[in-house]
């Protein structure tokens, strides 16, 4: 099941976005200059599309996987959010209350902390420095006036 595709266009995002505008500039990722074959194509390299391969890589090492980018890695929705990971939504207004939502949430606290794991391990494994992944936290403030 040999099957050729070709993108008709790149994404255009325009503009750099939070901290990514303070970084020195980075390469776009090489274009493929030759055919590849692989029993699983991921679709971009930004947190989904890594976490993906790695995660296809560790049920199976046998498995050839290989993670294609458009543009530069990390530079999509992944760049967007500046690449902040979190556990707790900012909003967490007194509507969003009650057992049902406790519930919810508690569900979507595991589940966003699984993440930060999960990227922690990667970071680990692949011997990043604090550029690229540093857990340093985050504060949630209240502020007696929403004005403020």
């Amino acid at each position: 099941m040999d099957k050729t595709f070709r993108a008709r266009q790149l994404p255009a995002h325009g503009v750099e976005h939070g901290w990514a505008a303070l970084l020195p500039p980075r390469a776009p990722t090489p274009e493929l200059d030759r055919n590849i074959t692989a029993d699983v194509v991921v679709i971009g390299a930004g947190f989904a599309g890594l976490a993906a391969a790695m995660r296809l890589i560790e049920l199976d090492p046998a498995l050839s996987v290989a993670a294609i980018e458009a543009v530069v890695v990390g530079n999509g929705a992944s760049g967007r959010t500046s690449g902040f990971l979190i556990d707790l939504h900012h909003d967490i207004s007194s509507g969003n209350f009650g057992v049902d939502a406790a519930t919810k949430s508690r569900n979507e606290i595991t589940v966003a902390r699984s993440a930060i794991q999960l990227y922690a391990r990667l970071a680990h494994t692949n011997g990043w420095d604090k550029d690229a992944f540093d857990p340093g936290g985050k504060y949630s403030v209240a502020m007696p006036d929403p004005a403020l």
